[in-house]
């Protein structure tokens, strides 16, 4: 009779995270900003938990299979924010992190509308 045979999968840990601001152009107050995080290596086992912190308010934690981690967040006040991701999986020794600075300016305030409605009159 032979011995039954155990596979072990090991863990590939996440060695690093690259965090980037993919909205282009002027960031302001009240509008969706984009961020990706990039996952190194290709390899690492899923999922992964994170914390993404976008320094105006409470960070959150989540995890995910994705890979680039699609993220996105509004604020609401002008300013210069420092948002840091930390990135871990498995049992990994060390949490990974990145950060990126977003500078957010005012709303800009619609000019030149005019609305235009179309009059109707009613011969009796």
């Amino acid at each position: 009779m032979s011995a039954p045979i155990t596979l072990t999968l090991g863990c590939v840990e996440v060695a690093g995270v690259t965090l980037s601001k993919v909205t282009a152009g002027t960031v302001y107050t009240n509008t969706l900003v984009a961020f990706s995080a990039n996952i190194a290596p290709d390899t690492a086992s899923k999922p992964y938990t994170y914390t993404i912190d976008y320094d105006d308010g409470a960070p959150v934690t989540a995890s995910s299979s994705a890979d680039p981690l699609a993220l996105s967040h509004t604020f609401t006040a002008v300013g210069t924010y420092t948002v840091q991701i930390a990135v871990w999986n498995c049992a990994t020794s060390e949490v990974v992190t990145s950060t990126v600075e977003v500078v957010v300016s005012a709303g800009q305030e619609p000019s030149g509308y005019q609305l235009y409605l179309p009059l109707i009159t009613r011969n009796n």
